[in-house]
């Protein structure tokens, strides 16, 4: 990773952006984040502290309390008790209030039992980790658990102290945790505190050091280690004040209450501060009447690869409900741009209007027609089979429809694009929207054979002397290509992007390519990331500065 030098950048826009990960451990991510501007170093702060979702127990039914502390005391202290949060959204899939159950279920909680008694003349310690997750769909899962201190020291795997009991004492209660932010209760957040500093020295002058008359400021004030990051000014005063500088260096420290880990709260943090960007700026768009450009490219990806981009799909249509309805992409994209594969996904979505489970379930249709086996030989089918396995199968699902919708179409569809090559080398659109005098009448199924024309799985395809194989792998240049080619014909198209900019969302296996450099568009682009790395915050920071 670049090394940081001691001068801060005097860039604040992101073309200087840097992170540098100091110290990641089970407690602790301590970074330095480079290039940007204060607000949105402090928004992200913010965001971390108060916007991650996680588990806490909210609700506490006790069956039976005799020790000291009253019932309330004991519930609060149970509130507070820091539950493992990671992957949580796989087993927590609804938020309670929003439920459709009575009270709570398996779809919108975890429960959580407390069952102690001291049978002996001695003090008994109960603790955290006594809780009990209840549910059989939590037994290969740790989702719930109370989070317990493994790291060195007296207090070791011990858990956090509840109440303690004397001979003859029991308590015996019933819990219930649910998801939510921190915004609604501190309970909710997975961080201790969040540290956050700029300029060490002050050579900003936007703190005021408060001394005595007559002492040494800097003996009151000590430096922090953050200091070492940058260049100590002239001790006799004689560097000059620069009183138009903005800090562009920010030192952040956050500590887990252990419901996650680290790195993940810092990544998490930047999802959610990037959907809140994305929230207001649709919010602004709507209040003005106008809307960015919005363009879907779909990568080349059969099997699960291709069902994982739509499982992505799905989780941003879920985040677009209005009154209670879920929308179609070809509703929310104004062109949606496909290759192989998912150029198949692109005419599902946009030109035959489908909705992501509607797609997912012709999408499966499809796979079964390239991947189907052969019994009666052998598991590998020949690749004329597998031409008519796939004809038979994309006839079914595209049902004969023509490419070009006729003019007096009238079902939910947005304008779409496949990327097709010839033997040639040729690459070329075949489009939904377009369509020259003399021209092949394209049906959706011969435009999908086209795009997905493999010469390792089937029999050429040949249209009208056109020899066609296989479409390069990420259409997302020629995707944006064709926006700009648009909106140059296009006056309502070219004022969206001018006054709005574009909105790219980008699916599939491959990298993230550099279509363009505008940070007064809105570009988003989500990865699905496992494992930690520094590059990984990085990318996930850039993305953040992209958005803004």
């Amino acid at each position: 990773m670049e090394e940081l030098s001691l001068i801060p950048p005097t860039s604040d826009d992101g073309s200087s952006l840097l992170v540098k990960v100091t110290k990641l451990d089970r407690e602790r991510a301590v970074f330095i984040l480079d290039g940007v501007h204060l607000g949105l170093a402090n928004s992200l702060r913010r965001t971390l502290i108060s916007s991650i979702e996680t588990l806490a127990i909210d609700q506490v039914q006790i069956e039976t309390n005799t020790s000291v502390l009253p019932d309330e005391m004991i519930a609060h202290r149970l509130g507070l008790v820091p539950l493992v949060s990671e992957a949580m959204d796989r087993v927590v899939k609804n938020y309670n209030r929003d439920c459709n159950c009575d009270s709570h279920c398996e779809d919108c909680s975890v429960t959580l039992t407390l069952n102690a008694k001291c049978n002996d003349n001695r003090t008994m310690e109960v603790t955290s980790k006594m809780l009990r997750v209840e549910g059989t769909h939590l037994e290969r899962s740790n989702v719930g658990q109370p989070a317990i201190d493994e790291t060195s020291g007296e207090n070791r795997g011990k858990g956090i102290m509840l109440v303690k009991l004397r001979m003859g004492q029991e308590i015996k209660m019933k819990c219930i945790a649910i998801k939510g932010k921190a915004l609604e209760h501190a309970k909710w957040s997975p961080v201790a505190a969040v540290g956050f500093e700029y300029d060490p020295y002050n050579k900003l002058r936007h703190t005021d050091l408060w001394f005595e008359v007559g002492t040494n400021p800097l003996d009151e004030w000590k430096l922090t280690p953050n200091a070492l990051w940058e260049r100590e000014p002239a001790k006799d005063g004689s560097d000059a004040f620069e009183f138009n500088a903005r800090p562009t260096r920010f030192y952040f420290d956050v500590e887990t209450v252990g419901q996650l880990r680290p790195e993940d709260i810092v990544t998490k943090g930047i999802d959610a501060l990037i959907l809140n960007l994305a929230s207001v700026q649709a919010g602004l768009n709507e209040l003005s009447g106008g809307e960015p450009l919005r363009l879907l490219s779909l990568d080349g990806a059969v099997g699960i690869r291709g069902l994982s981009a739509l499982s992505t799909l799905d989780e941003l249509m879920q985040r677009l409900v209005k009154d209670g309805v879920v929308p179609r992409p070809c509703q929310i994209f104004d062109i949606i741009v496909g290759s192989g594969s998912g150029g198949i996904l692109a005419l599902l979505l946009g030109r035959l209007g489908m909705s992501v489970d509607r797609a997912t379930e012709a999408f499966i249709v499809i796979q079964e027609g390239i991947f189907a086996k052969d019994s009666s030989k052998n598991w590998a089918l020949s690749k004329k089979l597998k031409h008519e396995c796939l004809m038979e199968s994309l006839d079914d699902v595209g049902d004969g429809a023509l490419l070009v919708p006729p003019e007096d179409f009238r079902g939910p569809s947005c304008r779409t694009a496949v990327i097709t090559q010839t033997t040639s080398g040729t690459v070329s659109m075949l489009r939904t929207y377009a369509r020259s005098a003399g021209e092949h009448r394209w049906t959706v199924t011969e435009a999908a054979r086209a795009t997905l024309a493999s010469p390792e799985l089937f029999v050429p395809l040949v249209i009208e002397d056109d020899d066609f194989r296989s479409a390069p792998n990420n259409p997302v240049e020629l995707a944006y290509s064709e926006v700009e080619s648009i909106a140059r014909s296009d006056s309502s198209w070219n004022a969206r992007i001018r006054d709005r900019g574009t909105v790219v969302v980008s699916l599939g296996s491959g990298d993230i390519p550099q279509v363009v450099d505008h940070r007064d568009s809105f570009y988003w682009a989500k990865k699905l990331l496992r494992e930690y790395n520094p590059s990984q915050l990085n990318r996930r920071i850039t993305s953040l500065v992209q958005a803004v």
